[in-house]
């Protein structure tokens, strides 16, 4: 996996983090390690890497893999979409 050496805005990081605890505290209990953790901010960092600056976009895209995993699509979807909005 390539380096990514991006520079992001003080403010930024701060998004970026919100998104990562709000996608670790809506994976499953199970799904909790800090190996899931590890690859749910490379996936926020990448993302904002290529443009996406929103946090609960951000928080998706962290979170999007652990769906199909886990509960399927639907069931956590409908779930997601409960905390979000």
């Amino acid at each position: 996996m390539p380096q990514i050496t991006t520079a992001f805005a003080p403010e930024f990081v701060t998004t970026m983090r919100w998104a990562l605890d709000a996608a670790s505290d809506r994976a499953p209990v199970m799904s909790r390690t800090p190996a899931t953790k590890a690859k749910m901010a490379q996936r926020i960092v990448r993302s904002a890497h290529e443009g996406i600056r929103d946090a609960h976009q951000l928080m998706a895209v962290a979170v999007r893999p652990i769906e199909h995993r886990c509960h399927g699509p639907v069931s956590f979807n409908a779930q997601l979409r409960q905390t979000i909005y």
